[in-house]
């Protein structure tokens, strides 16, 4: 019975967590058939949705249940690191390209539940727009320079007491200019 098949497989990997096309050593579609159940959820006796339930792994949403752990990763980074400016290229210890997952997030914004939308922004240093942010950061590091210094003249290495490369910064500007 394909149950009996789901049974194995969690007494192998200990999670119900199948991959869509996996298939047992036999043959059997497993990834199949749980996606089969969890359309028939609502059809299925409360017998066999209890069956299901009793795996250990076992999930009737795997995309919000997917959201879900991808977020933890987030809060785990922002819990390091202070911010949840995440770089494109990073991936966790476990091979998770956390930086592109941010990045999807942001892409697909209004597509995302209001939920997650607030669970993201409440996260700290999260930003929808990145790239406006870092512009704003700059320009207010080169007023901060005016109002120091008289004029806007940076010089190409400069570096400002905060760590920020306002030199480096106006130069990308100044070659940007007419963008």
């Amino acid at each position: 019975e394909a149950f009996e098949h789901l049974q194995k497989f969690v007494n192998k990997t200990g999670s119900a967590k199948v991959e869509q096309r996996f298939k047992t050593k036999d043959g059997f579609g497993l990834g199949t058939w749980i996606s089969n159940q969890r359309i028939k959820k609502h059809s299925l006796s409360t017998e066999r949705r209890s069956l299901l339930e009793s795996c250990k792994g076992w999930s009737w949403d795997v995309i919000t249940d997917q959201w879900t752990e991808n977020f933890e990763r987030l809060r785990e980074f922002v819990k390091k690191n202070g911010s949840a400016t995440v770089p494109t290229t990073f991936k966790t210890k476990d091979g998770f390209r956390l930086g592109q997952w941010v990045g999807v997030q942001r892409r697909d914004k209004d597509s995302l539940f209001t939920e997650s939308r607030k669970l993201l922004e409440s996260l700290n240093g999260w930003s929808w727009d990145v790239l406006t942010d870092r512009w704003n950061e700059g320009f207010e590091h080169l007023q901060e320079f005016v109002k120091g210094n008289g004029s806007a003249r940076v010089q190409k290495r400069f570096t400002n007491k905060e760590g920020f490369r306002l030199g480096q910064w106006v130069g990308v500007q100044r070659r940007n200019k007419d963008s």
